[in-house]
């Protein structure tokens, strides 16, 4: 396989030779330090076109008529599940304010033992896994009989993003519009990251070992990882080129409850990861990873999914199994709203996130993300790309009529009304003690400068000048800011007062 090699090196620019020898030996596995759960449900074969009446809390479930989706209580509202992820509600909602379904987006599964299966149809797929004798094996689909020297993981993985939904058999994929894309990088559950890194140029576009894949993908899951301390840099460099080219990649924490900064790709940048809720509650999961390097925190417990035996539904665990419900927020997101950046997603995702209970955990590892909450997630990114909330704009164009009345009593009857501007900031954080900074930049170059803080989502200002400065924002939660990837929609025209 040094090929592979050879071509991470052409496409990366930037590892030696030795450096890229190295590879070779860093073993990646997939995190199932939590193994599969034993389930009666795993013994039980469904019919196809069964149906059944979904009840959740007292309350009819959507209308999916897949006969398990009234377990799958993850997707539900947090109204009647603790940790709720809010994806049906979430899909739900943006299907109703869109008036139909959104765009196909491509999902690229990296991972091992992806089985046939009637209820998840793989779009496209390619093998980079070195077998014992070394050579890699363009069939995606395994070949060795299920159990053999495999958990399944791959397909339970890609099932929970990609089962069919609402077609009256087993389970439902945890969004709609969703291909999947398989890349098998490992064998019995053991691989090397050289072949990660392939995979992922692979469903970038790149031509890996003389394969091409048809169409890009948008959405990059890697459920595996492998202990180092530090990001190995050609990952890195692998995961920067996405982000440039719009992918998004989700990562799982890990499952050896400790600080995710020991587990790569979860200290990588440029990735969003997700940690693991126990079943039922809002507490992290014992064996999650936590700490800074997590972004996001859902159940990864009791997470229905497929095996390598048709017509049978099995209950899953671990971080592998948070992650995918994190990325199908993503897929909402990139289904509804095209030109999502992968750095705006994380942004929704972890903003849109609701607290979690206080978790013993958490008090010395700051914890403090929060846990999915895709429904607020899909509000938010609906209000700034469809209601355009986040804007400046003249205060005379702002309001109803006499709005510049109230404006010059605020403001004393000295008060230059064209002058004044009304600055929105997002109107949809969900977190506590919220301040935002408006920074300027001039247009001719030169450094940033702070203009103003306030723990009002709109507030007017005279301190606007369109012509010479650029402005952006960060939030600050509790004295902590962090620069946001949205951008202000500007009006600069002229009021007709004004004129």
């Amino acid at each position: 396989m040094k090929s592979l090699n050879i071509i991470a090196l052409a496409v990366l620019g930037s590892l030696s030779a030795s450096a890229a020898a190295d590879l070779s030996e860093v073993k990646v596995s997939a995190d199932l330090t939590e193994q599969r759960v034993s389930n009666p449900l795993t013994t039980k074969r469904v019919a196809y076109g069964y149906a059944q009446k979904n009840s959740v809390s007292g309350q009819e479930a959507s209308e999916l008529d897949d006969p398990y989706y009234s377990q799958q209580n993850y997707l539900f509202s947090s109204d009647a599940y603790v940790n709720g992820s809010n994806l049906q509600p979430a899909a739900e909602y943006l299907d109703t304010k869109f008036e139909g379904g959104g765009e196909t987006v491509r999902v690229l599964v990296i991972d091992g033992s992806f089985y046939a299966n009637d209820e998840l149809p793989y779009v496209e797929g390619y093998s980079f896994a070195d077998t014992a004798e070394g050579s890699s094996r363009p069939e995606f689909i395994a070949s060795e009989p299920a159990g053999s020297c495999s958990d399944e993981h791959g397909t339970g993985v890609a099932s929970v993003y990609g089962a069919i939904r609402n077609n009256g058999s087993l389970i439902a994929g945890a969004a709609p519009n969703i291909e999947v894309v398989a890349a098998e990088a490992l064998i019995c559950d053991e691989g090397r990251l050289t072949d990660v890194i392939d995979s992922m140029l692979w469903g970038m576009g790149e031509t890996v070992d003389d394969a091409t894949i048809t169409n890009p993908v948008d959405i990059i899951n890697l459920s595996l990882g492998y202990t180092s301390d530090t990001c190995t840099p050609a990952i890195q460099n692998v995961l920067d080129m996405a982000k440039d080219r719009g992918i998004q990649v989700y990562a799982s924490a890990g499952n050896d409850g400790e600080a995710a900064s020991q587990n790569s790709p979860s200290n990588c940048e440029n990735i969003i990861v997700a940690g693991s809720l126990n079943s039922g509650t809002d507490t992290i999961a014992g064996y999650s990873n936590y700490g800074d390097s997590v972004d996001i925190y859902t159940q990864g417990e009791d997470i229905l999914g497929l095996d390598g035996n048709e017509g049978v539904v099995v209950a899953w665990g671990g971080t592998s199994f948070a992650t995918p419900l994190v990325g199908a927020t993503g897929v909402l997101l990139k289904s509804y709203f095209p030109d999502v950046t992968p750095a705006q997603a994380e942004w929704f995702i972890k903003n849109g996130s609701r607290p979690m209970s206080v978790d013993p955990i958490c008090d010395s590892m700051a914890c403090d993300k929060g846990q999915l909450d895709a429904l607020a997630t899909a509000q938010r990114a609906y209000a700034y790309f469809e209601e355009n909330t986040t804007s400046i704009k003249p205060v005379l164009n702002a309001g109803e009529e006499c709005f510049s009345t109230n404006i010059a009593l605020k403001f004393a009857t000295s008060a230059r009304l064209c002058e004044l501007y009304e600055v929105s900031f997002e109107d949809s954080v969900s977190r506590e003690n919220v301040t935002f900074e408006l920074h300027a930049t001039p247009v001719q170059g030169g450094e940033s400068t702070t203009i103003l803080r306030t723990d009002e989502v709109s507030i007017v200002t005279d301190e606007i000048d369109l012509d010479a400065f650029n402005y952006h924002y960060s939030i600050c939660f509790d004295g902590e800011c962090e620069e946001s990837p949205l951008t202000f929609q500007i009006d600069n025209s002229t009021p007709q007062e004004c004129l």
